[in-house]
């Protein structure tokens, strides 16, 4: 997972503070802009939404391997401890927006310190409305013996995420055995979304930057009748067709080989082959989904409206969202 992707994993406590200024914002008919200017803010802020544990479950695997990959200082020549051989995601869509996902990741070990970063496979979920389970899980070896991972090797505890009071976060966690270099690990997740989640069903796919993959694919299928947008950039081949009352969406990347960053690079998010879907059309939609949500939990006190007015004075829209989110990121402290 790449740098980018561990932000989109940090949940943050969101101080009620924050919610009365939006209120104040709303008065002064710049909330819609402030809004889409607070969305980053919200995505990682608010527990148990769309981009919390799915997107770890999709990512989580490839984390500690990447940020090993991507020191500038390392090795002049690019050595690759890992090969991606096949990752597949394929999301099962119920009308309702509740969902199962079927994870299939395969890796080939190619150096002593593959063996070590690579030597767990783990995935977070939250207890509160996803399930999490091991469908099959074994290791290959170079001369084609299967070991099985016994179920003494896997086991479920509070992921580093949990913060109790606000969330109920688990781990699961499988440990290969038997690896040697040229052993390749196999594992098939089933996450279950059990509760729709209150702002979207959305999330994207792009290759690790790192490693050579092979073969990367993502398949949604999910009643004809549900909207669903979906984007793609760079590599991706993408079908999108109908059999019954089912639509299916298939994203296919192959062959993408292994890349070494640059020092001071952007995150390969902005400019590598990516595959995106949604239901929402715009930022702004998630902006109004959110107030319609969280509008009662604000209570706008005369101290709030009086520090709103100083924040922003005369100005209005933009230049007045700006000065907010500013006030926020300058004053308000997160505890993680």
């Amino acid at each position: 997972m790449s740098s980018a992707q561990k932000y989109l994993k940090t949940k943050r406590t969101v101080p009620f503070d924050i919610y009365k200024i939006v209120v104040i914002m709303k008065s002064k008919r710049i909330f819609v802009i402030s809004i889409i200017f607070s969305v980053g803010i919200l995505l990682s802020a608010v527990p148990n939404i769309s981009y919390g544990a799915e997107s770890r479950i999709l990512l989580s695997y490839e984390y500690l391997t990447a940020q090993k990959q991507s020191n500038p200082q390392a090795n002049k020549e690019l050595i690759e401890d890992a090969r991606i051989d096949n990752y597949e995601y394929k999301y099962i869509v119920n009308p309702n927006y509740t969902y199962t996902l079927f994870t299939t990741h395969q890796v080939t070990l190619l150096t002593k310190q593959g063996l070590e970063d690579w030597q767990t496979a783990f995935s977070d979920y939250s207890a509160n409305n996803q399930s999490l389970e091991v469908v099959d899980a074994y290791v290959v070896q170079p001369n084609g013996e299967k070991i099985q991972v016994s179920s003494n090797s896997i086991f479920t505890r509070s992921s580093p995420e949990y913060v109790p009071g606000f969330n109920n976060d688990k781990r699961l966690t499988v440990v290969f055995p038997k690896l040697m270099i040229g052993s390749q690990t196999f594992v098939k997740w089933k996450f279950t979304q059990n509760k729709p989640s209150e702002i979207d069903f959305s999330s994207y796919d792009n290759p690790n930057f790192w490693l050579e993959t092979r073969r990367r694919s993502v398949e949604v299928d999910l009643p004809a009748s549900l909207k669903l947008n979906w984007k793609k950039r760079g590599n991706y081949t993408v079908t999108d067709t109908q059999n019954g009352n089912r639509r299916i969406i298939k994203a296919v990347i192959t062959n993408q080989p292994s890349r070494r960053p640059e020092a001071g690079m952007v995150s390969s998010l902005d400019f590598d082959s990516m595959f995106i879907f949604s239901n929402l059309d715009n930022l702004s939609d998630i902006g109004k989904t959110a107030w319609s949500k969280w509008q009662n939990k604000a209570i706008v006190t005369p101290e709030i409206q009086k520090l709103a007015s100083q924040i922003t004075g005369n100005t209005q829209g933009i230049e007045a969202a700006r000065l907010i989110y500013n006030w926020v990121v300058q004053n308000i402290k997160y505890l993680f």
